[in-house]
């Protein structure tokens, strides 16, 4: 598999290749691949964006969460879920770009 990708962040470490994720933020899009025994492919539109929040340690590492979800089981309980970037070695630099893309509507400047 070749993938082109023109003005491209791609934030992958140690631990999300341990973790089977690979992360990329293009100037219109974020992108979360999760690979295992099935691949799934998670993508935000710079309007999806909007409502990312950060989560910043004391030593600048975090996470960003683009998503939270809810879903009923079969039992009716509600179980609650987010999808976002984690272990973040920058998080501040990071969520700037993704706030800058959302301000721009994919389009950074």
């Amino acid at each position: 598999v070749v993938m082109i990708v023109l003005g491209i962040a791609i934030v992958f470490d140690e631990r999300r290749r341990r973790n089977n994720l690979l992360y990329v933020l293009t100037d219109r899009r974020a992108i979360i691949f999760s690979f295992g025994l099935q691949t799934s492919i998670r993508t935000f539109q710079a309007d999806d964006l909007r409502r990312s929040t950060r989560i910043e340690r004391e030593e600048g590492t975090g996470d960003i969460i683009l998503e939270r979800f809810s879903i009923a089981d079969s039992d009716g309980n509600t179980k609650y879920g987010e999808n976002g970037l984690y272990d973040l070695p920058d998080v501040g630099a990071v969520f700037k770009l993704i706030q800058n893309m959302a301000s721009h509507k994919g389009v950074t400047k």
